[in-house]
């Protein structure tokens, strides 16, 4: 291993905040370079150490990494300090121009989720038609201070693909649909008449705005009796299927996945519904999502452990198709699921919390493995939600983001003035935002599985925001000369 690339992978494995893994690999870094790792470690671990010019004035490759690394982490804290520094920086060093840039977005991604300084965003020295992230950023900022002529700019400027998106095609009919001019108008009601057309968030939201019926774009699999027993008995897939019952799980994935990887997509649905029928429910979903079977809402969305969903929802007081959304987004059914925070089972508990969930409701916790138990599980999972539904006044949207991020997350986001999908599309965190979206889209999709009906936002969970949010909706669906909707 050469010197560089032990330092290339040394610099990676901070970027990447694997802090275990820096540790172990500074060892292999090049003596002259011990004293860089080491700041470099230093300046991770604790981002206001960047703000010691002295230690890091020295102009040299080593030193502009870590300078830049360090103005990145300290943005976390504190964007505008951090901006502050490098600017310092910036007298002292000779940065890379496109390095420089992508550090001065960075810190404006930053600036957009926590400072209210418009003038100091707009003075960063970037080329927003090259930092598509900083510009989703400055959207989300013009949303949350309803300033839909910016939003319409800044949707503007990203690169077309993001453009069409049914993220920012919606947004674009939001911001249009409330201009005074009637030509402005029609293009929102054309752009969400189209998005009303398709099985997603924004397309379920266009559909209530529009009074519209959700389409679900439904195509049941017509798999056969004989197909199924047919599949079953291929020695790979009975393979699978006989580790499967064992409770080799992993095994049995490998095995499923290598038999069914090279099955056309009539082979895939077969298997798909042979994986359901042997109660295998992620090897449903992925088989599903590997023959790119998008529409076949019966093995994607299977009503999985359906009797203890059931049984749990109900004592817990909460909708069981919210509950099972929940387990589809949180581990597609996989009971020995863990994630790499630790959170373990179908409804992928962190420990700590199902035994403190398991305590308050007297049930017997007997370690941190019985949390592959779907019933246990399920059981914990389901009075979880109903302490974040109830904490949140029967918000499914909250209760949602508080399961996912935690409940000190979400009151310290919490906005009522402004609307639902406004407040949806500011969370700061990625994941969590797309988390909400999907588990109340799901929800819904549950519920059409369980022949009932359920808009994808109840009227109570709307009205929850502000009563400036139900006048806005209002007033977009009355400028598309429409009607209020019921449901949105």
């Amino acid at each position: 291993i050469t010197p560089e690339i032990a330092w290339q992978r040394f610099a990676l494995s901070l970027k990447e905040n694997n802090k275990d893994l820096s540790s172990y690999l500074i060892r292999f870094v090049d003596r002259q370079d011990k004293p860089f790792a080491t700041n470099y470690r230093l300046v991770h671990l604790k981002p206001k150490t960047i703000k010691r010019y002295k230690s890091f004035k020295a102009t040299n490759i080593r030193n502009r990494e870590i300078i830049l690394h360090g103005v990145k982490r300290l943005s976390r804290i504190d964007p505008e300090d951090a901006l502050l520094t490098l600017g310092q920086y910036e007298k002292l060093q000779d940065f890379n121009p496109v390095e420089l840039e992508d550090a001065y977005a960075y810190i404006g991604v930053r600036l957009a989720g926590k400072s209210s300084d418009l003038a100091l965003i707009d003075s960063l020295p970037v080329n927003l038609h090259e930092q598509p992230i900083l510009v989703e950023a400055r959207i989300r900022q013009s949303l949350e201070h309803g300033d839909w002529s910016n939003v319409m700019i800044l949707i503007n400027l990203l690169p077309q693909e993001q453009q069409d998106s049914n993220r920012w095609q919606y947004w674009k009919a939001r911001a249009l649909g409330i201009s005074a001019d009637e030509a402005d108008r029609q293009i929102a009601r054309n752009i969400m008449t189209e998005l009303s057309s398709e099985r997603s968030f924004y397309g379920f939201v266009s559909a209530d705005i529009l009074q519209n019926q959700y389409n679900y774009q439904d195509e049941p699999s017509p798999v056969t009796l004989e197909q199924i027993l047919s599949l079953e008995e291929s020695p790979g897939v009975q393979r699978a299927l006989e580790l499967f019952a064992l409770g080799e799980r992993s095994r049995a994935r490998r095995e499923w996945y290598f038999s069914t990887s090279d099955f056309n997509n009539v082979e895939r649905d077969v298997a798909a519904r042979v994986a359901l029928r042997w109660g295998w429910y992620k090897a449903s979903i992925q088989t599903m999502i590997d023959a790119g079977a998008w529409n076949h809402l019966d093995h994607r969305f299977p009503i999985a452990y359906a009797d203890t969903f059931i049984t749990h929802a109900r004592r817990a007081n909460i909708p069981v198709q919210w509950s099972l959304a929940i387990a589809r987004q949180e581990s597609s059914f996989m009971t020995d699921a863990k994630s790499s925070s630790g959170a373990l089972g179908v409804m992928q508990l962190m420990p700590a919390t199902a035994k403190q969930v398991a305590a308050k409701i007297g049930v017997s916790y007997p370690g941190n493995r019985s949390l592959t138990s779907p019933d246990l599980n399920i059981r914990l999972g389901t009075n979880y939600l109903g302490q974040m539904l109830r904490k949140f006044d029967n918000n499914r949207i909250l209760a949602s983001a508080a399961y996912n991020a935690g409940p000190g997350r979400v009151n310290q986001w919490l906005n009522p003035n402004v609307p639902f999908d406004v407040w949806i599309e500011i969370i700061p965190f990625t994941e969590t935002r797309n988390y909400v979206q999907n588990v109340l889209m799901f929800s819904s999709i549950y519920s059409r599985r369980m022949n009932e009906r359920q808009p994808l936002i109840y009227p109570h969970e709307r009205n929850y925001f502000s009563p400036q949010q139900v006048s806005a909706i209002q007033a977009l669906a009355e400028k598309l000369s429409l009607k209020p909707p019921e449901n949105t």
